[in-house]
């Protein structure tokens, strides 16, 4: 009904003010505010001014972004580095674990579910193979 939409509509405008509010360190939406500033920054810029390695690794059945498009951004953002490594795991979720598919299924967080030892492999390898550029 127009009550509830109205009372919904005030919540979030509450939550919103909280972001300009920066004496306060409330989260926002749950999220520290350092989350939803980092949304604002042109994270390809940050990466043509760091030197770091990057390790992406993103699974084809994360529900909460596209991984395949994810992916091709960070590895356009990425190319030519060599201390930079991208890849995405197939039937994984956003939690690194097998998922049926890409459907929205919260519960998948509400459960135990082991990181894909694939997942635990690479970055092991990744980690290793820094030492040797």
């Amino acid at each position: 009904n127009e009550q509830q939409k109205q009372a919904a509509l005030l919540e979030i405008a509450e939550e919103l003010a909280k972001l300009d509010n920066h004496k306060q360190q409330a989260a926002v939406f749950g999220q520290p505010k350092g989350y939803w500033y980092s949304l604002e920054q042109d994270h390809r810029q940050l990466l043509a001014q760091a030197q770091a390695a990057v390790l992406v690794l993103q699974g084809e059945y994360d529900f909460q972004v596209d991984g395949p498009a994810e992916l091709a951004y960070w590895q356009e953002a990425l190319a030519g580095r060599a201390n930079s490594t991208c890849k995405l795991y197939p039937k994984l979720s956003h939690l690194m674990s097998p998922a049926a598919d890409r459907s929205f299924n919260m519960a998948l967080y509400d459960q135990p579910c082991p990181v894909s030892q694939a997942v635990i492999r690479d970055i092991a390898l990744w980690v290793k193979a820094l030492s040797t550029l």
